[in-house]
């Protein structure tokens, strides 16, 4: 988070005395702690019982670890939807049940002398868009059941492919077996499978053996209070952490996968679907929002603006991809539209989370954009297929 945030002048008071806090709190996990262990010290320590995290870290994995309190539980799955990245260290010759240390040894096989030029390439083939297969031991739930509640039964069950990305990765040091690399990725990716595909990959497999995550969306770890200071600090030590969900708004210039059109070229159908209609109408009520939040007492005219910029976008694009002649063009338009639709839903969640209007007000308008991210992603989702 950029250190020239000042505190907002919108009316959030997540540190005053007697109020229940609310806001963000970045946590620098620490080894051998779940995800579910940093949210009971915090409830501890706050007296406090509305706290959640976004996106599990497991307890062999150390770093951020984003915990929502208070009213900023309502954007827990914005913050959760942000790109990440990880520094992570992969030990060839070995491949585990789990795919990482923590479990036994299936199989063991001699690593090659590798040179970096086939490290680099069995990277490389994991950028872009991609499919993995979650491993048995994650979250997912089967039936109700997590994944890796059945795993620990000796459970295997069949898990369906998910999209996720790679937008790059970086290899730190070749020290055979051991390899460590950075990789940014999407939400919902697995380190873990990505250390296990690597290895398969080049024959000799592989399991993760040691995992960071330093950065989630525009928040890094070294902005972090460490879990050992978490664990003995006093309720207004940790409320005077918290970050405002007015400071989120202030430097939540945020990134939609939509945006960028990594597209496989196949036979061309494009997607006729009139919503422009739907769009213009969408448009002028964020613009009359933007009116009254420009001369609301007390608030601040940075959402306003935010707003105006993703309405003009959204409705300048879906206009452009009207008119489109080719498949990239059309999705490459309505990608940016739907990104921006998201934008938009994200500053109304705020506002809603926030308090400044009654939320009332706003829900229809939240509604509307929820639909209209819905329409826009399925307009994308047909014209790839």
């Amino acid at each position: 988070m950029p250190d020239n945030i000042q505190h907002s002048t919108f009316n959030i008071q997540h540190s005053a005395a007697g109020g229940d806090p609310c806001g963000v709190l970045l946590v620098d996990k620490e080894p051998d702690m779940t995800s579910h262990d940093a949210v009971a010290i915090c409830r501890r320590q706050l007296k406090f019982k509305k706290i959640g995290h976004c996106g599990t870290l497991d307890p062999m994995a150390t770093g951020l670890l984003m915990l929502v309190i208070g009213r900023a539980t309502k954007i827990q799955d914005l913050l959760m939807s942000e790109d990440k990245q990880y520094h992570g260290t992969l030990t060839l010759g070995a491949t585990t049940s789990s795919q990482d240390k923590e479990s036994d040894i299936l199989e063991q096989k001699e690593v090659p002398p590798f040179s970096a030029e086939q490290i680099d390439a069995a990277f490389d083939k994991y950028t872009g868009n991609f499919e993995q297969i979650p491993p048995m031991v994650s979250a997912i739930k089967k039936d109700g059941v997590p994944l890796y509640k059945l795993a620990r039964k000796g459970i295997e069950v069949e898990r369906k492919a998910r999209a996720i990305y790679v937008t790059d990765y970086t290899i730190n040091r070749i020290a055979l077996p051991e390899v460590e690399f950075t990789v940014n990725c999407s939400k919902g990716f697995y380190v873990r499978t990505y250390a296990h595909d690597i290895g398969q990959d080049l024959g000799c497999g592989a399991h993760l053996s040691a995992l960071r995550r330093s950065r989630s969306g525009k928040f890094t770890v070294d902005k972090a209070m460490k879990a050992s200071d978490l664990k003995t600090a006093s309720a207004d030590d940790i409320r005077n952490s918290l970050i405002s969900l007015a400071e989120i708004s202030l430097c939540a210039e945020r990134e939609s996968p939509t945006a960028e059109c990594r597209i496989v070229n196949s036979e061309f159908r494009m997607a006729k679907v009139d919503i422009t209609e739907r769009t213009f109408a969408f448009s002028l009520r964020i613009v009359k929002l933007s009116q009254i939040l420009d001369s609301a007492p007390g608030t601040n005219r940075t959402l306003a603006n935010q707003l105006l910029r993703s309405r003009t976008s959204i409705g300048a694009n879906v206009e452009e991809a009207q008119a489109a002649q080719s498949k990239p063009d059309f999705i490459s338009k309505i990608s940016i539209a739907c990104k921006e639709s998201r934008e938009t839903l994200y500053w109304l969640r705020l506002l809603i989370a926030s308090s400044i209007m009654p939320s009332e007000k706003l829900e229809p308008l939240k509604k509307e954009a929820d639909e209209l991210v819905a329409i826009l992603t399925t307009i994308i989702k047909n014209s790839r297929a």
